[in-house]
């Protein structure tokens, strides 16, 4: 690839000249500023954004780090904030951790290390130990949470989990369903946890009897994890037989149709299920899943354009907490028990 100092060579300009014109500094003539962006057009050069960094430039790099970029709700959010920072002279610099926490602290320490103007994080690890965070914070760059951390005052947004389990719980008691399962993605996930939380008050307040322990079933927040733990529990007999199901995401609920269909059930008439989420498959599954949406192609424009304003200094005072509410997506998975949608 051309350098720098190729370009002064073939303009026949000092590389002082040169990097002016780059930069867009004042004071070099029209004549000199044509010819070297001639060259620059002829030969694509491309500055480095390292060396940029290096002499205390902006990088106009934006860091994103998630925790698994194969989730569709993770590609959506994705979606979202490309949308945004397309329009704008930044790039983005994504990783997945995978949900590994060691490969969160190399990525946040890989991203402090190319300068990104600001980072867009979902967190691994909520456990005290941040110093991989720290580490970034003290390069004064703007960083927001994809959660609230506790114990690190850091701009974030969260969503009301515990309302998406009671929401579900009020729909389906409201369809009349009694017996229900939550398939409860991984365990140990505070999401996972605020779901059941919210999911239990649902039932509570609607005072039906129920068994924690049968209601809760570990499955993971896969697709293939969703089709196994189904087959568990819709191999129960019919009188124990859950008659909907709450997934933890819509990927597990992928699964449970797959699941229902090898065992000969017809979705909604012999078994309701709820998915969360709204990846963009779910509207084309058939029938349509009915799940609860957090529009996340938003809530990634949202998270742009405030880490944008934080880049440019242009935000009010005070940390960002912003809380983002469910909605509930009726469509052809639920119905009440022995009825079609």
């Amino acid at each position: 690839m051309v350098t720098m100092k190729e370009i002064a060579r073939l303009s026949g300009y000092s590389r002082t000249t040169v990097s002016a014109v780059l930069s867009r500094k004042p004071g070099i003539s029209e004549r000199a500023t044509r010819k070297i962006l001639e060259i620059v057009e002829r030969y694509n050069y491309r500055p480095s954004l390292i060396a940029s960094t290096l002499v205390g430039k902006s990088s106009n790099l934006i860091g994103v780090v998630v925790r698994d970029m194969m989730n569709p709700w993770y590609a959506g959010l994705a979606r979202g904030i490309e949308s945004v920072i397309s329009e704008t002279g930044f790039n983005l610099l994504f990783f997945s951790t995978n949900e590994d926490p060691v490969r969160e602290v190399q990525a946040i320490q890989t991203m402090a290390a190319y300068q990104v103007d600001g980072l867009i994080l979902g967190p691994v690890l909520t456990n005290p130990d941040h110093e991989h965070i720290w580490l970034f914070i003290r390069n004064k760059r703007p960083l927001i949470c994809l959660n609230r951390i506790p114990g690190l005052d850091v701009d974030f947004i969260t969503f009301q989990n515990e309302q998406t389990g009671w929401l579900v719980a009020d729909y389906l008691h409201e369809i009349g369903h009694r017996n229900i399962a939550y398939l409860c993605g991984n365990p140990g996930s505070h999401v996972c946890e605020e779901r059941l939380r919210g999911f239990m008050i649902g039932l509570t307040n609607q005072r039906l009897d129920f068994d924690p322990a049968r209601i809760a079933v570990p499955c993971g927040a896969t697709s293939q994890q969703g089709y196994e733990t189904a087959l568990h529990v819709l191999k129960r007999p019919s009188r124990e037989r859950p008659t909907a199901l709450f997934c933890f995401n819509d990927q597990v609920a992928v699964g449970v149709y797959k699941a229902a269909h090898e065992l000969g059930l017809r979705i909604p008439n012999e078994l309701s299920v709820v998915g969360v989420d709204d990846i963009e498959i779910a509207s084309m599954l058939g029938p349509p899943l009915t799940t609860v949406s957090f529009s996340i192609h938003e809530v990634g424009r949202f998270v742009a354009k405030e880490l944008l304003a934080r880049i440019r200094n242009e935000h009010a005072t005070g940390r960002l907490d912003r809380v983002f509410t469910p909605t509930l997506v009726k469509r052809g998975s639920t119905a009440p028990i022995g009825r079609p949608a």
